[in-house]
Order: C-alpha cells, then sequence, then structure tokens
C-alpha cells in the first residue's frame, strides 16, 4: 500500500472528514505548498482541511476537534500518537486488504 491509498487510510485514521480527505488527495502533492491562504491558515498537525472547512475555521464558526469523527487513532485531536501504533494500523489494514483481494 502506497500513495494515496494511504493517505486516504491515514486520514480516516485521524478521523477527518471525507471532503478533505478527498481535497487533499485530489490535489496532493502540489496542493500542500500551492494551497490558498485561507487553507495555509486553517492547517493544524497534518490536518489540511478543504476549502470549505478551512473558510469556517478561519470565521471562527467550527473548530478542528468539531470536525474530527470517528477517529480510530486512540490518542485525542492534535496529538497524532505513536510511529508504533499508526505503523500497526496501517499493517492491519494492508494484511486486511491482502485477504479481500
Amino acid at each position: 500500500m502506497k500513495g494515496l491509498d494511504q493517505q486516504r487510510i491515514m486520514g480516516e485514521y485521524f478521523g477527518y472528514p471525507t471532503c478533505c480527505i478527498d481535497s487533499w488527495c485530489k490535489n496532493h502533492p502540489q496542493f500542500y505548498f500551492n494551497r490558498p491562504e485561507v487553507q495555509r491558515q486553517a492547517s493544524v498537525e497534518g490536518f489540511v482541511p478543504c476549502l470549505t472547512h478551512s473558510e469556517e475555521i478561519v470565521a471562527g464558526t467550527v473548530t478542528h476537534e468539531e470536525l474530527i469523527a470517528n477517529r480510530i487513532c486512540p490518542t485525542a485531536f492534535p496529538d497524532q500518537g505513536s510511529d508504533a501504533q499508526v505503523d500497526k494500523y496501517l499493517a492491519k489494514y494492508d494484511k486486511d486488504s491482502r485477504k479481500k483481494g
């Protein structure tokens, strides 16, 4: 498992909204360095919200924490947990996907 598949899985692991994950995957990697200023202002701890959520965060109508849902990572946002926890999750997911394939 590599690239955008891993990015999507990691977004789900951290509980990021699907629209934000889709936005990241659609525009990555150039997106990170060339994203609109509002997304730069709204980004924190590896979470790059989609344009709509970025505008809401900057306007103060929603918080990062309110957007995070169904988080699999055992630590609360913005803590991203240990590398060992992340690696364990990715290994499990990779193993499960090979069984289905």
